[in-house]
């Protein structure tokens, strides 16, 4: 599974009172691994309309109070913007131009407007299949405000590596054996997910101590999580096959 480091990585560094912001979520297995930490808060945002709607079950099928589920994309801009179907968790927002007869119109907004209002956002998954700057750049106020720590799937890495810069962020490796994070050179490195951080002994001081999800397998305890996919799988199922 190339998301385990990262998975990790969450479990170790979310605390009660965080808010986890997952952009790109699809069906929801980053969303329900931090729900299942005890005082994480989660918002979650999917534009592609199958994907949302079978997140949107997984979040009822758990009975998860603290998620909230915005069909939407996140960006630089607000508006709508067309979107490919068919592709499942590949599925990409199309740049301007493009042929849009078989494409999905979605609305899209900024971070730092959605979420204005939010206190203590500590951490933030980003996977929109390329997009990835578009989003950091309309969340510049958001991460001035709260410094949060990063996970972004690695793509284009001339304009990831030079957003992250202009807004004071480092590219790392987890190690969750030894809980530390190593740079790294987004341009050398064939990473699929990278974290990214302002002040790396912040989260390395947190990411040491014990947090909620020290104490159990990737932190879901027994029977509490269960995951739709294709077929329907518990999240516990899953994490036995990481």
């Amino acid at each position: 599974m190339p998301d385990w480091e990262e998975m990790q990585f969450l479990l170790h560094f979310l605390r009660p009172g965080d808010t986890f912001v997952d952009v790109g979520a699809n069906i929801g297995v980053y969303t329900l691994l931090a729900s299942s930490l005890p005082g994480v808060r989660v918002e979650a945002f999917e534009p592609s309309p199958p994907s949302c709607q079978r997140l949107t079950e997984n979040v009822q099928l758990n009975r998860l109070d603290g998620v909230t589920v915005h069909r939407m994309a996140v960006g630089d801009s607000a508006g709508a913007v067309a979107m490919t179907r068919g592709l499942d968790s590949t599925n990409r927002l199309l740049p301007d131009g493009a042929d849009r007869r078989d494409a999905d119109i979605v609305p899209i907004c900024r971070l730092d407007d959605a979420l204005s209002a939010t206190s203590q956002v500590s951490l933030v998954k980003i996977d929109v299949e390329g997009f990835e700057p578009a989003v950091i750049r309309g969340a510049r106020a958001l991460f001035d405000r709260c410094h949060p720590a990063l996970i972004i799937e690695r793509n284009e890495a001339d304009q990831l590596t030079a957003v992250l810069r202009e807004c004071g962020y480092t590219s790392y490796r987890y190690d969750p054996i030894s809980r530390r994070l190593t740079p790294v050179d987004l341009y050398k490195a064939s990473l699929h997910n990278i974290i990214a951080c302002m002040d790396v002994e912040i989260i390395e001081g947190r990411v040491r101590s014990d947090g909620p999800g020290a104490g159990t397998a990737l932190g879901v305890p027994q029977g509490r999580r269960r995951l739709l996919g294709t077929p329907p799988m518990s999240l516990q199922c899953l994490n036995g096959y990481l």
